[in-house]
Parts: structure tokens; C-alpha cells; sequence
């Protein structure tokens, strides 16, 4: 699984929109629209601010949690 469908699961898991964890970590919604979408690769201290605002890791969105997927 890459990373950017681990970020959209942990944010829907959390009920999340993208509205709505942009707000909250402070990354626009378009920022956060084009990582969900693989247009961009977001740099190091985004993703942290993401992560922190799911509550996870950084190592949680790079580690596949089910590597036959």
C-alpha cells in the first residue's frame, strides 16, 4: 500500500474530510488534495504536521499494513 492511500485511510478513519484535517494541522486543502492524489510529493515537515494531527507516526504512513495488498 503506498503512502498516500495509508493517508487517506488514516484520515477517513478518523472521520476526517480533507477540509477538515487541513484545518486542523494547517496544510491547505489543496496541499493535502494533491498528496491524496499523488501529484505531489510532500516534503518531510508536511507530512510530520499531518501525521501529528492523525494522531500517528510518520513510520505508520510508510509501513505497509498489509504487504500481500
Amino acid at each position: 500500500m503506498k503512502m498516500i492511500q495509508i493517508l487517506r485511510e488514516k484520515r477517513e478513519a478518523k472521520g476526517l474530510s480533507q477540509t477538515a484535517l487541513a484545518e486542523e494541522s494547517q496544510v491547505s486543502v489543496s496541499c493535502i488534495n494533491k498528496i491524496e492524489r499523488g501529484l505531489v510529493s510532500p516534503r518531510v515537515d508536511t507530512l510530520q504536521i499531518i501525521a501529528e494531527t492523525l494522531g500517528i507516526t510518520m513510520r505508520d504512513l510508510f509501513e505497509d499494513p498489509d504487504p500481500l495488498d
